[in-house]
């Protein structure tokens, strides 16, 4: 089979994630000459999967989605059934539907590899560690896929990458094509469960303080004062809540590259300046203190390097000496500029010097609030790698710690 000869997409599992792909395959595609064919082994999963199909389609005609005629053209080309084996013997390409139990999954490509046609692909919701479970049972594990967390709204884009049109190695362009679209998936999926672990694990401490607020104001609170006390507790562990949760969606866009680099033409010199002189609060009686080269010019984003200096500034006012200093600079090293961020402050253990770079890792936890929240190094390396520079740090313990950040200059920037 060529591979423009693509006439029909089996759908294995009639579960939710199946009606999806399923129905959104049959739509695009009602006039693109191929059959989908949905089934799954049990009747009742079946009977339900042919009633949400009708539902959804009338809902789809009464919202003025899809007119009667498009919809007997979805109809005429979706078929929902309890046929697996006779459904896979006539696939071209067979789209495994959120089958969860490894010993399944086995059972099933075990089988159906050998009943479908030679050319056949088949794509498995799997890790690359299933995958290589399944590979072995496979009568052509190099016809196997792996989708990992497979998202419907995708689909057509992968039967459009087998449908072609290709030119030249088809099959090694097929592969380098789904190799791309799945890494675009699992870096999503996988931002988002960092984003979800991130907030879950941070969350749990301000979110018990305060309930702890709310049932001791319930039961001992007795004055005006207890009731306020209360209240300003909960207020500060909400606006660390809020915070927290803004810096997350900060790092996560940044982890997607769903949010861009708005470069332009930055006086770096003259942005540092004036942060200098907004940081400049003498808080816990630190002096602050800076040697700025002018005319230092790069191409970037000027909030991304504005807020990896801030939080460069802040993380030096948290843990600096009380009535200490801050020393900043700003240089040009050849073909980049140089910032460095010194104080005199705890310092950081050698063994500990790559973990500030991790998200939540704080030097001195025993700080409690005044600690931050252990996001701001991390969002200084991702914003200094994103234009194609680095930030590095050293450091003595007890006697303080410098930070470096280098940026590519305008006329020799590096591709980010």
């Amino acid at each position: 089979m060529k591979i423009e000869d693509l006439k029909t997409i089996v759908v294995i599992g009639a579960g939710v994630m199946g009606q999806q792909i399923a129905m959104n395959t049959a739509i695009k595609g009602r006039s693109s000459g191929y059959q989908v064919i949905l089934c799954d082994s049990f009747p009742a999963a079946v009977e339900k999967a042919k009633a949400w199909a009708d539902q959804y389609l009338a809902g789809r005609i009464a919202k003025g989605r899809l007119t009667q005629e498009q919809v007997d053209e979805v109809k005429a080309n979706l078929t929902i059934t309890e046929d697996v084996d006779g459904s896979a013997a006539k696939a071209d390409l067979i789209i495994e539907a959120i089958i969860e139990k490894l010993e399944v999954k086995r059972e099933l490509f075990g089988r159906i590899s050998k009943l479908c046609k030679p050319d056949t692909v088949l794509s498995t919701n799997s890790s690359n560690i299933v995958s290589s479970k399944l590979a072995d049972i496979t009568e052509h594990p190099e016809r196997l896929m792996n989708i990992h967390y497979f998202n419907p709204a995708l689909v057509m884009e992968l039967v459009e990458l087998v449908r072609g049109p290709h030119t030249g190695d088809e099959a090694g362009r097929l592969a380098g094509s789904f190799d791309r679209m799945f890494e675009r998936l699992e870096q999503s999926f996988e931002a988002e469960k960092q984003f979800t672990s991130d907030a879950s694990h941070e969350l749990r401490t301000p979110t018990a303080v305060i309930l702890s607020q709310c049932s001791f104001a319930e039961k001992y609170g007795e004055t005006r004062e207890d009731y306020q006390e209360a209240i300003s507790v909960i207020h500060r562990q909400a606006d660390k809540m809020s915070l927290l949760i803004s810096r997350l969606l900060d790092i996560t866009r940044l982890d997607l590259g769903s949010q861009k680099l708005k470069r332009e033409s930055v006086d770096f010199s003259e942005m540092i300046a004036l942060i200098c002189e907004e940081q400049d609060s003498g808080g816990r009686d630190i002096s602050l203190s800076a040697d700025i080269s002018p005319g230092v010019i790069v191409d970037g984003d000027p909030f991304l390097l504005s807020r990896a200096a801030v939080n460069l500034l802040e993380n030096a006012r948290k843990y600096g000496r009380e009535g200490g200093r801050i020393r900043v600079r700003l240089a040009q090293d050849g073909a980049e500029a140089v910032l460095t961020v010194e104080d005199d402050g705890i310092g950081i253990a050698p063994e500990n010097l790559e973990k500030i770079w991790q998200r939540f890792y704080q030097a001195d936890p025993s700080r409690g609030e005044q600690s931050g929240l252990g996001l701001g190094l991390s969002m200084v390396r991702q914003i200094a790698e994103l234009h194609g520079g680095s930030a590095e740090a050293e450091s003595e313990l007890g006697k303080g710690s410098r930070f470096t950040v280098r940026i590519p200059r305008l006329a020799d920037r590096r591709p980010s």
